[in-house]
């Protein structure tokens, strides 16, 4: 997290703005040859999390953004793009565009991005800046040259082209000071465009004086998420600013004009980048602070976008504070119970039950049990507190995974808390939020787990798989939750293990992959009732380099959990934000204890580790399997594929049984699933369409009698009823075969 001496200010625009997106390749071409070997360990990775810094809206695809480093140099713009990477010769440094699931660590540092027009606007609101404002308005045009932007959107408003409004005679524009209202002529000539500027922020100054440090500074300390929030909270936000300033512009000038409130809406949301930056200006400086648990906890809260955040705590009742805790509260039998989002703190509670949840995925609970006189220390973003663990400034990266650094979904109790099994792992974030998943409801129904190809910058063959969702069904449920991952990816795969009647989930064991780093991939096996295996995952992974992960690997799997013999249990796994995040930690109950054998013995054997020779298609790529005999079929139910732009391929299919049982092979969605297909007496085998050329190994149809093969990479492969089938798939390609 920043401080405030992290940046003594902000610096002026590069001397040389111009669009920068330079390749590794271009960038390797002009290096010596004995630089080019060792580049990524001589030149320092600047990760750029997804939003603005200033405006703290997300990063929209080809935004101009611009990167600040914690030594305050500035790269130079380029534009954005999600999982990109260039060189920036500015700061010698590669700049990568990930997630806030990325870490930072020996080689990579956190850098601060910055839509560039709110950076050039920004600048502004320090006095020290305002003389160089016809620099920056010359940088502006030749970087508007180089790269003309068209329009303001409701969606995109200020992000990119407001501030080329100076362009655009006499317009009349509204810019929010503080809590004041200023209106601006801005004329096509820059001169007194920059009067008006210099004006109005020198004002600006006289409203800011009771803050400390830098405007800059404290826009950037207290805009470092802990997390990402979800896209919903961008969406509340920007309703709410725009809002807001339509009311205000409302009320400002209804005397001098009557508009509908849409109008002022429309004029709004060329300004809401702007206000989300100058709201929070107003706010004063706060200090960290420590209180005693044996007083009264009085709170003063600071209002941001709609949501008050505690930002002050004292054992004393100052101006505007509201009594938070009564000290009679607060004992080791009522822990404390804070509720904070990616921004802050929002509420306190001290209770022996875990309070109400609040239903709302942008904000998590923490669990912080009290002692006899403890004091609790909070440590300040200059505008904000949040919690310090142990009274340290903040919790680093690369300590292990506890209840410390832990963020739930729902308030939970020290006690079940301490039921559960924490896997001894190095956390990859400062923060680790854990939601919850259902075990063994009665109206369970199944469960669906999903993995996501996790991308690697540095390497498009050395990829790997992670976990982003397990879903337990339920009867009349919708299928939504399919599309929270599909809206990020084109890369997944979804698992269902349907439920047999009566049975429950007993253990789950994880096979960690321990060749990766950090180890974020693992496959995972529940065991039932019914002495099943229901094993989710990746089953190799990297085939041709020899990296392989089978289930024959038994020395490598770990007990996680063992569930309730009656009762409902709840497992909790690391929410992966479906930007490119993955879930690397899943916690389960110990009811009972564990089993902490490091052995995994399954209760038939395992299909063979892979067919020889594997599918051109399906070669260096993270595969899974599935299997399920073709004895006994009554029915079968295809999944197929409805992505738009894709080849309607069979991803899986759900095989049902004379005994009611069901089974599922490949990738199956029930949201995608056709009508059942009755299995015909006389029909000799299965026959499966067969698709296999250098672009595509997928199954395109299913059949029960002979068909003619149309093409040469168009076959039908026959299984015989007393077989089993065994499907291995990566993320869009199939291949099956029987044992």
């Amino acid at each position: 997290m920043f401080s405030q001496s992290s940046i003594a200010g902000p610096a002026p625009p590069p001397s040389s703005v111009g669009f920068s997106s330079i390749s590794r390749e271009e960038t390797k071409e002009n290096m010596p040859p004995s630089y080019i070997e060792g580049w990524l360990r001589e030149t320092q990775t600047l990760l750029v999390f997804p939003h603005c810094r200033l405006c703290r809206f997300k990063f929209q695809e080809n935004d101009v953004v611009v990167v600040v480093t914690l030594n305050n140099k500035h790269s130079k713009p380029f534009l954005y793009a999600y999982h990109d990477s260039h060189m920036d010769k500015a700061l010698n440094a590669e700049i990568v565009c990930t997630s806030s699931a990325d870490k930072a660590n020996g080689d990579h540092y956190l850098g601060t991005g910055c839509h560039f027009a709110c950076l050039h606007f920004a600048n502004k609101l320090d006095p020290k800046h305002a003389v160089r404002e016809a620099q920056v308005s010359t940088d502006i045009t030749h970087f508007h040259h180089e790269l003309p932007l068209s329009g303001t959107t409701v969606t995109k408003a200020a992000y990119k082209s407001d501030l080329f409004l100076v362009y655009n005679p006499t317009k009349e524009r509204v810019t929010e000071v503080g809590n004041q209202l200023q209106v601006i002529n801005i004329n096509s000539k820059r001169q007194r465009f920059d009067s008006h500027a210099k004006e109005m922020f020198m004002k600006a100054k006289l409203l800011l004086h009771p803050n400390k440090g830098k405007p800059m500074s404290r826009l950037f300390a207290a805009s470092l998420y802990t997390y990402e929030p979800p896209a919903s909270e961008e969406k509340r936000r920007l309703l709410h600013i725009r809002g807001q300033l339509a009311m205000q512009l409302s009320k400002r000038f209804k005397t001098r004009v009557a508009l509908p409130l849409d109008i002022w809406k429309s004029i709004a949301d060329h300004l809401v980048s702007e206000f989300a930056i100058c709201s929070m200006l107003g706010l004063p400086f706060r200090d960290s602070t420590e209180v005693s648990t044996t007083k009264d906890i009085w709170a003063t809260h600071a209002k941001i976008d709609g949501i008050s955040y505690v930002s002050k705590l004292a054992n004393k009742r100052g101006n505007g504070a509201k009594l938070a805790l009564r000290a009679r509260d607060m004992s080791f039998e009522h822990p404390l119970y804070i509720l904070e989002d990616h921004l802050g703190i929002r509420e306190m509670v001290s209770s022996a039950q875990p309070p109400a949840n609040k239903a709302e995925v942008s904000a998590w609970w923490r669990v912080v049990p009290l002692g006899v006189g403890e004091k609790i220390s909070f440590t300040t973003d200059s505008l904000k507190l949040h919690y310090s663990p142990g009274g340290k400034q903040a919790l680093g990266l690369g300590r292990p995974v506890s209840p410390d650094n832990c963020l739930w979904s729902e308030p939970i109790s020290p006690q079940d808390i301490d039921q559960l099994f924490f896997y001894p792992s190095l956390a990859p974030k400062a923060i680790i939020n854990m939601v919850s998943i259902p075990i063994n409801q009665p109206v369970c129904t199944g469960y669906s787990v999903c993995w996501i190809k996790i991308p690697n910058w540095k390497s498009e063959r050395k990829t790997g798989a992670g976990l982003v969702y397990i879903h337990a069904h339920q009867p009349g449920e919708t299928f939504s939750f399919y599309e929270d991952v599909a809206r990020y990816t084109d890369n997944y795969v979804w698992e269902y293990a349907p439920k047999v009647n009566g049975e429950r989930l007993t253990d789950l064991s994880l096979l960690y992959n321990r060749h990766k780093r950090p180890q974020r991939q693992f496959t995972m096996a529940f065991r039932t009732s019914k002495k099943r295996d229901l094993i989710f995952g990746p089953y190799a992974e990297n085939v041709s380099l020899g990296e392989k992960i089978t289930f024959k690997n038994a020395w490598g799997w770990d007990s996680i959990a063992t569930f309730s013999d009656f009762d409902t249990d709840t497992l909790w796994m690391e929410y992966p934000r479906f930007e490119g995040g993955t879930s690397g930690f899943v916690i389960g109950p110990q009811n009972g204890g564990l089993n902490r054998s490091r052995y995994f013995n399954p209760f038939k054997p395992l299909p063979p580790i892979l067919p020889d020779p594997l599918p051109a298609r399906l070669q260096d790529k993270e595969l899974f399997q599935s299997s399920a005999s073709l004895s006994g079929l009554l029915e079968i139910v295809i999944s197929r594929s409805r992505v738009v732009g894709q080849y309607p391929r069979v991803c899986g299919l759900l095989l049902r049984y004379e005994d009611s049982s069901e089974r599922s092979v490949g990738s199956f969605r029930i949201d995608w699933a056709e009508k059942p297909l009755s299995v015909p007496g006389k029909s000799p085998a299965l026959f499966l369409n067969f698709l296999q050329d250098e672009s595509r190994c997928l199954i395109a149809d299913v059949a029960f009698y002979p068909q003619d093969s149309p093409a040469m990479f168009n076959t039908w492969m026959e299984l015989s009823w007393a077989d089993d089938l065994v499907w291995v798939y990566s993320w869009n390609d199939s291949y099956v075969y029987s044992v």
